[in-house]
């Protein structure tokens, strides 16, 4: 759904009250890491080149920029999210669902208007 219709609220929610069964995939992110942050829970933190190398091979199911940051969520988190038996909580906008709606991440999708 749009910006503002409680799609991070539902997320928090869901992670919240069911950890053993939901997870949100950590971003990767060129921003610099704060101080209370742990690489690999909050965010993955890496350089531009090596976050401009992995979009270009295509490992990224979305990506953007934000105050001249990138970020993005790579294939590769959620896929680890699965292995685990759990439901990866993905909080997207609606021009990524053409990417995630396919066989192999199966999705089930809750557009919240």
């Amino acid at each position: 759904g749009a910006s503002g219709v409680g799609r991070s609220h539902i997320k928090n929610a869901l992670l919240s009250n069911n950890p053993e069964k939901f997870m949100y995939p950590p971003p990767y992110t060129t921003r610099p890491q704060k101080k209370n942050e742990v690489d690999g829970k909050d965010y993955y933190f890496v350089s531009t080149e090596e976050m401009t190398r992995d979009i270009s091979a295509n490992e990224f199911l979305e990506f953007g920029s934000y105050q001249g940051n990138m970020f993005g969520t790579k294939f590769e988190t959620v896929h680890k999210i699965h292995q685990q038996d759990k439901v990866a909580i993905l909080d997207i906008e609606p021009q990524t669902l053409k990417i995630v709606r396919t066989a192999e991440l199966s999705p089930f999708i809750v557009f919240i208007a």
